[in-house]
């Protein structure tokens, strides 16, 4: 699953507080499925989405990032979102949006990142960590990137998994969640899948197993260019 544009679901949230959660768009084409989305957002009171801004949103044709984060403020001021976050924002992004009025009201900010995509640990992850603003982690499974098969086959992944009695999916979101201030979205086709997935909250990695890791998928040791989907 790739970033989104527009509006989205809004993500749950754990019980423990470490994020893996489901993240898919409810798009019924039926009359009795939009009847259904309709009662189902009445009973949430009306809070049941949260709006999104990509870093697509605020270029050529907009009005800038204020206009857009004012037309976020006036959704949740009318009752129409809850939340709203970006999507694709550097470091550089972030401060611009945090010297904006209502820039710091930003409840996420939605990344690519996965064992093979590091390049948000450098410096994008340590920023939003000392301002409180968790990191929401798209294909955290490398799903949607030339890097899948790689990590799925690497010996080093397979083995640490088998060391927790863990499927892969399930470690590499332990890796991704492990700070605790990151949610991972994984693609999830079915309920089991969910529940798989779920069972990542219960992996603590050792510092073993994050050296083996590092030793195989290196960290980055300067500034890289974000990386997007």
């Amino acid at each position: 699953m790739g970033a989104p544009k527009n509006a989205s679901a809004t993500p749950s949230r754990g019980s423990r507080g470490r994020g893996v959660s489901s993240f898919r768009r409810w798009r019924p084409r039926t009359r009795r499925g939009r009847a259904s989305r309709g009662a189902a957002r009445r009973r949430c009171g009306g809070f049941g989405w949260s709006g999104w801004i990509s870093t697509s949103s605020t270029g050529e044709g907009g009005g800038g990032l204020g206009e857009v984060v004012e037309g976020m403020e006036a959704l949740v001021a009318r009752g129409q979102i809850r939340r709203w976050g970006v999507s694709n924002f550097d470091v550089a992004d972030m401060e611009e949006l945090w010297r904006l009025p209502n820039g710091r009201n930003c409840a996420t900010n939605q990344v690519l990142y996965h064992l093979g995509s590091r390049g948000i640990e450098f410096d994008l992850m340590p920023w939003m960590a000392a301002r409180g603003v968790p990191v929401m982690a798209y294909c955290p499974l490398a799903q949607a990137g030339k890097m899948h098969g790689e990590i799925f086959a690497n010996n080093v992944v397979r083995t640490i998994a088998a060391r927790h009695h863990a499927t892969i999916p399930q470690l590499l979101l332990a890796f991704v969640i492990r700070s605790g201030n990151v949610i991972a979205i994984p693609k999830s086709g079915s309920v089991a899948h969910t529940m798989e997935n779920a069972g990542a909250d219960k992996i603590e990695l050792t510092d073993e197993d994050i050296r083996q890791l590092d030793e195989a998928f290196p960290p980055p040791k300067q500034k890289v260019r974000l990386d997007i989907i």
